[in-house]
């Protein structure tokens, strides 16, 4: 019996990875990132409220917006650039192999830039607790309810989890980002 049909999301990703875009960071990083955002062609309210559109996107976002799949494309690629560059500035000097930044690429594409620079994954990292940091990453599980009260999230729950995995999970090639 031959392999199972990759799944609608699988292949949205795979498509967005064929595509020759300049990319900031490890192709496997997108990968993570697509395979947890999805891409949605119509905006829609996330699980915190806010509206979404694309792999993710939420500036300028406003209902009723439909994107093509170049824009969507188009604008996650500009994140990466300006997200990849955040994560470097936000660790500084402290190396990070392909995983580790992917990892926190991931976590700081979700709760922005300002959240993952203030995080104790990334004041861990740059302390060189990597297993302190791994550990970090599940305090990010919880969003706002309608009555502004933070609840937990299950699935930010699974997602933090996948990333500390990733985090934790050894190079094959040694090499920073």
């Amino acid at each position: 019996m031959g392999d199972a049909a990759p799944s609608a999301k699988q292949a949205r990703v795979d498509a967005l990875l064929a595509r020759e875009l300049r990319w900031p960071c490890d192709k496997s990083a997108v990968e993570m990132i697509a395979l947890e955002e999805d891409c949605r062609l119509e905006a829609y309210r996330d699980i915190a409220g806010v509206w979404t559109c694309g792999w993710g996107e939420t500036d300028g976002v406003s209902p009723g917006a439909r994107w093509t799949q170049d824009h969507a494309d188009a604008r996650l690629l500009q994140s990466l650039h300006q997200w990849a560059e955040g994560v470097r500035r936000a660790i500084g000097d402290a190396p990070a192999n392909a995983n580790q930044f992917a990892a926190m690429l991931c976590l700081a594409y979700n709760i922005g830039l300002n959240g993952f620079a203030g995080s104790t994954v990334c004041r861990l990292h740059k302390a060189g607790d990597y297993a302190g940091a791994a550990r970090a990453f599940t305090l990010w599980n919880k969003v706002r309810d309608p009555n502004y009260q933070l609840r937990i999230s299950p699935a930010l729950t699974e997602r933090r989890k996948r990333e500390a995995a990733r985090y934790r999970e050894p190079v094959q090639e040694p090499g920073q980002c």
